[in-house]
């Protein structure tokens, strides 16, 4: 199965990467900062929702429905919010790069939003 929309959106944020690489020059002497590494942070949310997906998975008996666990269930829930506003603070915080860091934490929210559906999925016994 093809996913034509994600493709597109994924080409969008990598070409708006490029672009925004080549407009604003952020790599020049002074105007990128030792703080603007830190867009890639968000990489280490990605990380926690795989570990807690794993980690808390939803107990499954065969002829009974699986119990979901709360505790990942809430873990997934507020790593999920905790991405989010990483994102926009860590946009915020490059100025000067912001199309830059607007293309790059769109793209790791992407694959943020792919594991929180499948540590959901997890979480809950509930799979697709």
């Amino acid at each position: 199965m093809q996913l034509p929309i994600v493709r597109w959106i994924v080409a969008f944020f990598v070409i708006g990467s490029i672009v925004s690489l080549i407009w604003q020059r952020p790599f020049e002497a002074e105007r990128w900062k030792r703080s603007y590494w830190l867009v890639f942070t968000q990489s280490l949310v990605l990380i926690s929702v795989i570990a807690v997906g794993v980690l808390f998975r939803a107990t499954t008996n065969p002829p009974l429905r699986p119990i979901v666990n709360p505790v990942g269930n809430q873990a997934v829930n507020v790593l999920f919010f905790v991405s989010l506003a990483l994102g926009f603070f860590l946009v915020y915080r490059t100025k000067g790069c912001r199309w830059l860091a607007f293309c790059l934490v769109s793209l790791q929210e992407l694959f943020v939003l792919s594991a929180v559906f499948i540590a959901g999925m997890s979480v809950t016994g509930d799979w697709l």
